[in-house]
């Protein structure tokens, strides 16, 4: 379960190829678990704490 604590607008997505893999995923800040999710993605996301 995730918190509903809104962690602003900020979305983005992610293309490209990670150790060989490849990557097309999207991350947003719209409740705690994606908030949490965006926080573990930092430093290829902006630090928006």
């Amino acid at each position: 379960m995730c918190t509903m604590i809104h962690g602003g607008d900020a979305f983005a997505r992610i293309v490209g190829t990670w150790e060989g893999r490849a990557v097309d995923t999207t991350a947003s800040r719209r409740d705690g678990c994606e908030i949490a999710r965006w926080n573990s993605l930092v430093p290829v996301l902006p630090d928006v704490r």
